[in-house]
């Protein structure tokens, strides 16, 4: 390297972090040799998800996280630490991603019936085996309205419901949200 350069480094590498010079390297990459998740100004997979933005989206990307899919199966704690997001933030992310996986662009329907994610399912289903008239009676009417939105028999979505209930990923979101 000439002196001219290795000096240009060596500002690039003090002036800025190293995850914005990754961020700025990667959509050079991107828009340059049209390679990568990213379109130009096009948004990220990741962002279909609820409250989570651009900024966020690139902090998964940055580690190694660029689907939907990817985050439904990924370790809370371990994504917590290497993206140094808040831990419910994170786990509410994977929660999201979990029913996503499941429903897609509809899940988005589900939002106004308090079913966000996967937690939510877990806590509808409490309610439904609960011996509370009053939450029992709201679960079961949340299910049927649910249903028809997605146009589902009820049957066939609680089946849905069933599987991401019982995800070994949703169970422990849910134990450790409880």
């Amino acid at each position: 390297m000439t002196e001219k350069v290795q000096i240009g480094v060596a500002f690039l590498l003090a002036a800025f972090p190293t995850t914005t010079i990754l961020k700025l390297a990667r959509r050079l990459v991107s828009k340059n040799l049209g390679v990568g998740e990213e379109k130009e100004g096009g948004p990220l997979e990741l962002e279909n998800l609820q409250c989570v933005g651009r900024t966020n989206a690139e902090r998964y990307l940055n580690e190694g996280i660029s689907t939907i899919a990817e985050l439904a199966w990924t370790d809370p704690i371990d994504l917590t630490i290497r993206t140094n997001r808040d831990f419910n933030f994170v786990i509410d992310s994977i929660s999201q991603a979990l029913l996503w996986v499941y429903f897609e662009e509809k899940v988005k329907q589900l939002y106004p019936l308090s079913l966000r994610g996967a937690q939510e399912v877990c806590t509808l289903f409490e309610d439904l085996d609960s011996g509370k008239p009053k939450a029992k009676h709201a679960a079961e009417e949340t299910v049927l309205t649910a249903a028809k939105k997605m146009g589902m028999e009820r049957e066939s979505f609680i089946y849905t419901l069933v599987a991401v209930r019982d995800d070994p990923y949703s169970q422990f979101l849910y134990k450790i949200w409880a």
